[in-house]
């Protein structure tokens, strides 16, 4: 019975902490040929924890609470911040870049 319980409330405890998480993701592409990027550094400025693009020029990251974040999308020497971006628990938002190359 005791194991039981033990269980129930460790899976509880792991919804709930999920549900406190938001997700941003998005897109990153050439702005002149649309086409994606790919290895695109794509980091939160307010942790420093990011992630690169992938072959379709698609990010993923996960944010620990409701908040608004900075992103600094980096390539070949390109930095490019995007400011305010507004996370809600249990949700993602998308946050899709045309980035300018030189």
């Amino acid at each position: 019975m005791r194991s039981i319980l033990l269980a129930i409330t460790l899976l509880l405890s792991s919804i709930v902490s999920f549900a406190q998480k938001g997700k941003i993701e998005g897109k990153v592409t050439d702005s002149k040929t649309g086409q994606p990027l790919i290895g695109v550094t794509v980091t939160n400025k307010q942790t420093g924890k990011g992630t690169s693009t992938d072959v379709e020029g698609r990010y993923t990251i996960v944010v620990e609470g409701a908040s608004k974040i900075s992103l600094v999308f980096s390539y070949n020497g390109v930095t490019q911040p995007i400011d305010d971006i507004e996370i809600k628990n249990g949700t993602i938002t998308i946050q899709d870049l045309a980035l300018t190359q030189r």
